[in-house]
This record gives structure tokens, sequence and C-alpha cells, in this order.
């Protein structure tokens, strides 16, 4: 499991790292951008849906330990 560095993690430390953190990051960040504190952020379904299969890819890769496709 790769964490990110704590400068970069948003949520909170003491969830669970790998898919958890994953997503409670995500969500964080989409969350900012509804507020309209992360002017930076266009979130919308496709973007949803596309991270969420990058996401499932970064795991099969890591229960196989082999390289996965991420179709665009």
């Amino acid at each position: 499991v790769i964490s990110p560095p704590d400068s970069l993690r948003w949520a909170p430390p003491e969830g669970p790292d790998g898919v958890a953190v994953n997503l409670a990051q995500m969500f964080r960040r989409f969350a900012e951008a509804l507020r309209g504190e992360d002017v930076d952020a266009h979130p919308d379904f496709r973007e949803a849906a596309r991270r969420h299969h990058t996401l499932d890819a970064l795991q099969r890769a890591t229960e196989t330990g082999g390289r996965v496709a991420i179709e665009s």
C-alpha cells in the first residue's frame, strides 16, 4: 500500500490506508469544489466515474502485482 505523505493527505489521519483513504481524498476534494473552495476542480459524474475506474485499476494492480490497463 502506498500512502500519501502527510503534506498531501487531506483525509483524517486516523482513517485506514489504501482504497479507503483514496476515496476519502477524492470525496473531500469533490466537496471543496462544490462549496467553491477549490476553483481548479470541475467535478461531474463523468469525472467521478473515471476516478473510480482508476482506483479500481490501482486496486487490481496492487492485488496482482502486475500492470493493469486503464481505459480512457
